[in-house]
């Protein structure tokens, strides 16, 4: 009985030998973390190209003046580099714009949008300027994924300028703004205005037509607009 039992035991651990290598081949390995996908594509074709560059440069002339806490604050932004007015005082006002979205801590590449307004803007003698917008709420940022959205109390968003000739320092709203031309702060209206996307630019500047939910959470690229994110840290 003992040598049956020896016997067995051993049978056992051959067994046991000859099927762990098995065993462990078929164990998960502890998967490796995912590579950091570096974004392939720089390049600036065509009027989204230049749109991108004078945004920057907007940003770089109002940036100096909009407090440090405000943007480290802000869920997104929006740049119209040269809002144009249309007409002779009165009159409507227009322009191409960008918004990047703060996706945790850092910026997504920008979405393109026409920014505009029928009603009366820009002061008079005052024929463009420069508009940075920061969205400090999550309702402003969730009211900018519309295909068409109007800024102003129809959204029940509160929205207002900063820093204007009136010497309104307020920094509170949903939207908060900036508007400067020949170098000097301006009074502007954007109340009534409207944001709408435009999916052809989108596509002429990545290369391929590209939902706008995939600029929204940053799953888009193009390096050309690395200077103006890193200008927004």
């Amino acid at each position: 009985m003992k040598k049956i039992a020896v016997f067995s035991l051993a049978a056992l651990a051959a067994v046991a030998f000859a099927v762990a290598p098995a065993d462990a081949k078929k164990r998960p390995h502890h998967a490796k973390p995912p590579k950091v996908t570096v974004c392939p594509v720089a390049m600036s074709p065509g009027k989204p190209g230049e749109i991108v560059r004078s945004a920057t440069t907007a940003f770089y002339d109002i940036g100096p003046n909009i407090p440090q806490s405000l943007l480290r604050s802000a869920k997104g932004i929006i740049i119209v580099p040269n809002l144009v007015k249309v007409g002779f005082i009165i009159g409507g006002q227009g322009g191409d714009a960008i918004l990047l979205r703060r996706n945790g801590s850092v910026w997504t590449y920008p979405a393109f949008y026409s920014f505009g307004s029928p009603s009366l803007g820009l002061q008079a003698g005052v024929s463009s300027a420069e508009v940075v917008m920061l969205l400090m709420t999550d309702r402003a940022v969730a009211a900018v994924r519309q295909e068409r959205f109007r800024l102003g109390t129809e959204a029940g968003l509160a929205v207002g300028m900063a820093g204007g000739n009136d010497g309104d320092a307020s920094f509170h709203g949903d939207i908060i703004g900036w508007a400067r031309a020949g170098g000097l702060y301006v009074g502007l209206t954007i109340n009534d205005s409207t944001l709408e996307q435009k999916p052809e630019m989108n596509a002429e500047y990545y290369g391929h037509e590209i939902p706008f939910d995939d600029l929204y959470m940053g799953r888009a690229c193009n390096r050309d607009a690395d200077p103006l994110r890193a200008a927004l840290k």
